[in-house]
């Protein structure tokens, strides 16, 4: 498990993923796009979604207006994952565990 994964119960829904790494310091903090070759699995969640539609609406914000969902500007970093944002859905992030044997 990556030591930044958060705890997240979802069913059926989606998420919000770009390839950026945030490595915190002392004087804040520093952002890092990921290779292109870096599994989906590895991109940093931004958001939970419960459908496709919610999702993909806010892929087009972060990549038509280069701004977050909370309405600031990106980064130039950031501008760059935005470019490869992408809606996953959850189970490909974190599969259905098999029910436990009684």
């Amino acid at each position: 498990m990556r030591p930044n994964a958060r705890a997240v119960t979802l069913l059926g829904g989606w998420l919000l993923m770009w390839p950026l790494a945030f490595k915190k310091s002392d004087k804040g903090g520093e952002e890092r796009l990921l290779p292109d070759q870096t599994p989906v699995e590895q991109w940093e969640i931004i958001r939970a979604f419960d459908s496709a539609k919610e999702c993909e609406a806010m892929r087009d914000q972060y990549q038509m207006n280069r701004k977050n969902y909370a309405g600031l500007a990106l980064s130039a970093t950031g501008w760059q994952a935005a470019a490869r944002i992408r809606c996953v859905p959850a189970e490909a992030i974190y599969p259905p565990k098999p029910p436990t044997q009684k």
